[in-house]
C-alpha cells in the first residue's frame, strides 16, 4: 500500500469540508460557524481551507428574532450595521456574527493531488465550472488512470452538467471520479469512469489523508472481466465479440488490443491513436495498420478515423 501525507486537519475537520462542498454554494455564516463548529472552524482558517468574504446582509438573528433572516442596514448615527426589532429597537450586528467564509475548492484540489502522489502546483484543469477538475493522472498497476473531482454527483441537474462534461472528453484516458458526496454515491454511473467518495478513502486511524489503496481497487475493478459482447483471453491472445474469435500473436498487437478493451469496459470506447502510443513507448510514427500488417481480419474487429479507435462492439 502507497502511503499518503497528512493534510494537517482533522478527519472531523475534513468531513466538515466535505458537507461544505455538497452544498449550491460552499459558503457558512460567520455566527453559525464560530456558534456551533468553533474548534474546527479555527483549524480550517488556520490550515487555509476557509476563507472570510465580504460580511453579509441578511442572518439569522438570535432566538427572541424568531430565527427569521433579518436585513441590516448600515446607521451612520450607530456606526454599525443593524436591524430594527420592535420591542428592542436598533439591534448591532457584531462583526463576528456579519463574517461570512467559504470553502477554498482549490485548498481541497490540491490536498487530493498531494496525498495522491499528483501535481499539486500550477492551474487546475476546470472541466465543467464549479462542479468538475481534472486532478491529473497516476499509474493503477500497469495502467495509468485519470484523476477527476466532482461535487454534488448526487443532484440531477449538477450529474447531467459533469455527465455533458465528460461525454465530450471522446478519446481520452478513463479512470476515477473522486467526489464528495455519501458512500452511495459509486452507484450512480458517470461515462468513461468510477466514481469514489471521498469519504470512503479518508481513514480514521491515519488522519485526514486520501489513501490510494482504494482508489486501485476502484480501478481494478473497473478493469475486472466483464461478461458483455466482448470477451478477451487473460493475455489478450484472443478477444471474441458475438460467436467470432479473433486471434492476436504478437505483442505490440495484444497491448493495443488490451488497451481499447479496457477503454471499452469503462464506458469511454473511442481511444486517441497518440495516447495509445504514448503509454505503450511505442515511436510516434507507427501507423496502426504497419502495426496489424499480416493480420487477415482486423479491421473487422478495430476501427480507425481522425485520430481516433476503438473496437467494433
Amino acid at each position: 500500500m502507497r502511503g499518503a501525507t497528512n493534510t494537517k486537519i482533522s478527519v472531523d475537520a475534513m468531513e466538515f469540508v466535505f458537507q461544505l462542498c455538497e452544498q449550491p454554494r460552499p459558503e457558512i455564516a460567520g455566527h453559525v460557524l464560530y456558534r456551533q463548529f468553533r474548534k474546527l472552524a479555527e483549524e480550517l482558517i488556520t490550515a487555509g481551507a476557509l476563507v472570510e468574504t465580504g460580511p453579509s446582509a441578511v442572518l439569522m438573528m438570535p432566538v427572541d428574532f424568531d430565527d427569521e433572516p433579518v436585513e441590516f442596514e448600515w446607521r451612520p448615527d450607530l456606526q454599525a450595521y443593524a436591524a430594527f426589532d420592535p420591542s428592542r429597537g436598533w439591534v448591532v450586528a457584531e462583526h463576528e456574527a456579519r463574517r461570512r467564509y467559504r470553502l477554498d475548492l482549490e485548498w481541497l484540489l490540491r490536498v487530493i493531488a498531494r496525498d495522491l502522489g499528483l501535481r499539486a502546483n500550477g492551474p487546475l484543469l476546470c472541466l465543467e465550472p464549479d462542479l468538475l477538475w481534472d486532478l491529473g493522472e497516476t499509474w493503477a498497476g500497469r495502467r495509468r488512470a485519470a484523476v477527476l473531482y466532482a461535487r454534488r454527483l448526487g443532484y440531477p441537474d449538477a450529474l447531467d452538467r459533469v455527465c455533458g462534461a465528460l461525454n465530450r472528453r471522446v478519446g481520452r484516458r478513463p479512470g476515477v471520479v473522486l467526489t464528495t458526496g455519501p458512500s452511495l454515491i459509486p452507484h450512480i454511473r458517470v461515462p468513461g469512469y468510477r466514481t469514489v467518495s471521498l469519504r470512503d478513502c479518508v481513514g480514521r486511524t491515519q488522519g485526514a489523508a486520501v489513501d490510494l489503496e482504494v482508489i486501485d481497487n476502484a480501478l481494478d475493478a473497473q478493469a475486472s472481466p466483464d461478461p458483455g459482447p466482448v470477451r478477451a483471453s487473460a493475455d489478450f491472445s484472443t478477444i471474441t465479440v458475438g460467436d467470432r474469435m479473433f486471434h492476436f500473436r504478437g505483442s505490440k498487437q495484444r497491448q493495443v488490443v488490451q488497451c481499447l478493451y479496457e477503454h471499452w469496459q469503462a464506458g469511454q470506447p473511442r481511444v486517441s491513436v497518440s495516447m495509445i502510443w504514448t503509454d505503450l513507448e511505442f515511436e510516434k510514427s507507427t501507423r496502426l495498420r504497419d502495426l496489424f500488417k499480416g493480420h487477415p481480419d482486423w479491421q473487422d474487429l478495430i476501427a480507425c478515423e481522425r485520430g481516433l479507435c476503438w473496437l467494433k462492439a
